[in-house]
């Protein structure tokens, strides 16, 4: 039975890091790529495959998480209702659920049921408090494998030419920022099948990239099925490797907020990561 705990107590704990890097640790810094001679963009855009999802279920999947040299594996669920809520349910053994992550556009909130525990913090709050420009759309369009910059969450393929210069790279082509907001950028890789590979929010401190792969068809949505996250700070390198088995999209997905009355508030996000 101890032995089961400290299992469970090392998944919430890494699970809830993850939450962290996407919330709240997006602090991250600039690379460079050499010389390259820049793509003119088309004057109607470049042609971007974003898949067009209204909502998501993906019952089982698959997260292997590094969190400072420390490896976990675990099962969980992802619910998506697109401009509404986003829910990670993680169920490291026997579908047992320990913890829960809803995002809704005004709030993130994550729970540690292991511990009977949760915390709760507003996007303006995270701007206000640590200066990070993140909210639930950045969050959503990076999970739906769409186009986003920090000043717009949503973007079509005719605000490309304004927003970012292309460069070649190897297997496609690098959109570039043309400018930051409040020191951030974001950047992508877009391959020869013109879908988003990559990812990159880039500030002087850091850098968080999520890598997608693994194309698949299901309901007539071409859908990275692998993402991998990097977050890099310093001499610290921290991820995630997020694997989807099996997809549902632009079903019916209900979707029941988590009921906080049997749960602790605490103040913090480090008060939820175990020891």
């Amino acid at each position: 039975m101890n032995r089961l705990a400290n299992k469970g107590k090392a998944t919430v704990g890494t699970l809830l890091c993850i939450a962290v890097i996407l919330i709240c640790s997006c602090r991250t810094a600039r690379q460079t790529t050499g010389t390259a001679t820049d793509v003119v963009l088309p004057k109607g855009g470049m042609q971007v495959k974003q898949p067009d999802v209204q909502t998501a279920e993906f019952n089982r999947v698959s997260v292997n998480i590094n969190i400072n040299g420390q490896k976990v594996s675990s099962r969980a669920s992802i619910k998506i209702i697109r401009d509404s809520i986003i829910q990670v349910s993680v169920q490291p053994v026997l579908g047992i659920e320990i913890a829960r992550i809803d995002l809704t556009p005004e709030t993130a909130i994550l729970v540690d049921k292991f511990n009977g525990k949760y915390f709760s913090t507003r996007y303006d709050s995270l701007l206000i408090k640590k200066g990070i420009e993140l909210n639930f759309k950045h969050l959503q369009a990076l999970l739906l494998n769409r186009l986003f910059t920090i000043p717009q969450p949503e973007l079509t393929e005719k605000d490309l030419p304004n927003l970012f210069k292309a460069l070649p790279y190897p297997g496609g082509t690098m959109l570039r920022s043309v400018g930051f907001a409040n020191g951030f950028s974001v950047d992508f890789l877009i391959n020869d099948d013109k879908q988003i590979s990559m990812t990159v929010v880039s500030h002087p401190k850091a850098i968080l990239r999520c890598s997608y792969s693994d194309f698949n068809e299901k309901d007539k949505i071409t859908f990275p099925f692998r993402y991998k996250f990097e977050l890099s700070s310093g001499n610290r390198n921290n991820g995630a490797e997020v694997i989807l088995s099996d997809a549902l999209f632009n079903k019916t997905v209900k979707i029941n907020p988590t009921n906080l009355s049997n749960y602790r508030r605490v103040d913090n996000i480090e008060q939820l990561i175990p020891n």
